[in-house]
Parts: structure tokens; C-alpha cells; sequence
């Protein structure tokens, strides 16, 4: 009994959803015609539909002003990382080429490391 009281319900809800549909097409074929409105509408209730309506979209505004702005700081954050990455590998391999030079006989240049010693030396002054 109960199993069959859920599918009576369902076809009643069915039933409904598409009497209303059906009411609604003929509508919108019958648009030239003013005389016709949905049944249970009234201005108020219209009036306070567009407020709804209004705040909606004024939320949505907001939430899609937040969602750039936040992706505009993690662009920001990717570029600025992008560039401490670049010059970190710039200046590895200028250390690299100074250290890496040798002499004709293949002996390293003294010169060049000692720069690097003295340049670390002075940051840490």
C-alpha cells in the first residue's frame, strides 16, 4: 500500500509539473495577447521577485570582483617568483663561469674565485 501511495504521489507531481508546463507554452505562443497572465501573480509579488533578483546579481558581482582580484594577486605572485627564479639562475651562472675558468695548462684562475671571496666576505660585512 505504502509503495503505492509514493507512485500516485509521483504521478500527481508529475502531473502537475506538466500541466503547468503546457500552461506556460501556450503563453509564450499567445505573447501578442496581453490579456494573459500566470495564474497567481501579482505585481507585488513580481515587484518583490526583482528585488530577489537584484541582490542576486549584486552578489554574484561581488563574488566574481573577488574571484579576479584573487587571481590577479596569484598571477602577481607567480610573475615575482618567476623573476626571483630567473635572476637566482642568472647569478649561478655567472659564479659557475668564474669558478669554472683554468689556464692553458688546465690549472683553475685564482683570480676569479678570489672575487667570489671577497664579494661574500663583503656581504656578510
Amino acid at each position: 500500500m505504502l509503495i503505492n501511495s509514493i507512485a500516485v504521489d509521483k504521478w500527481k507531481s508529475n502531473r502537475e509539473k506538466a500541466v503547468k508546463r503546457h500552461y506556460l507554452k501556450s503563453l509564450r505562443k499567445a505573447e501578442s495577447n496581453a490579456n494573459l497572465t500566470p495564474i497567481g501573480t501579482n505585481k507585488q509579488q513580481t515587484n518583490k521577485n526583482s528585488i530577489a533578483e537584484h541582490k542576486r546579481r549584486l552578489e554574484m558581482r561581488k563574488k566574481a570582483a573577488e574571484k579576479k582580484q584573487k587571481a590577479d594577486e596569484k598571477k602577481a605572485k607567480f610573475l615575482s617568483r618567476q623573476k626571483a627564479i630567473e635572476e637566482y639562475k642568472r647569478k649561478k651562472a655567472e659564479k659557475f663561469k668564474e669558478i669554472s675558468k683554468k689556464t692553458r695548462k688546465g690549472q683553475p684562475v685564482m683570480a676569479g674565485r678570489m672575487k667570489l671571496l671577497l664579494d661574500k666576505i663583503q656581504k656578510m660585512q
